[in-house]
């Protein structure tokens, strides 16, 4: 298994792979995000290939600064092939984005798992990463008339 940073090539194979956790994101999206990614110095998407060169897992790692906290890293996904759970593929995505995230200045990695993701929480504190604080997400989406509240 290897490590690498995504091309837009591997738009299909992401996009596969976060339907496995229920996602749907086009293939044409997921192109436009690496591309934005590819082009910002804040931004990293990794891939893991297996011997053969398919790619088996992803994670997407974003430099986050605000007013109130020193500058961190923000795990934005992280996704291994059902298939290939529990080779230590998911360990090496995360360590991976930890070193880009630490070479920047940033003081911390940091990842959000949805509430009923427990294997999830059990794999994050494994590797040594605290649970800060439970969140609820609100979203505002937009109209052809603009935002509605």
């Amino acid at each position: 298994m290897t490590v690498r940073l995504a091309a837009r090539t591997d738009a299909t194979a992401i996009a596969g792979l976060a339907s496995q956790l229920g996602y749907e994101p086009s293939v044409a999206h997921v192109g436009r995000a690496l591309g934005r990614a590819t082009n910002s110095p804040e931004r990293a998407v990794f891939v893991a290939e297996d011997s053969t060169g398919s790619v088996i897992g992803w994670t997407a790692v974003v430099l986050e600064t605000t007013l109130t906290d020193a500058p961190y890293g923000l795990i934005q996904g992280l996704v291994v092939d059902a298939s290939f759970r529990g080779e230590g593929i998911g360990r090496a995505l995360l360590e991976t984005a930890r070193d880009w995230t630490f070479a920047r200045g940033a003081e911390s990695l940091r990842v959000r798992a949805n509430v009923v993701r427990t294997d999830a929480h059990a794999f994050y504190g494994r590797l040594g990463f605290v649970r800060v604080k439970d969140q609820a997400l609100f979203r505002l989406e937009t109209t052809a008339n603009g935002p509605v509240f």
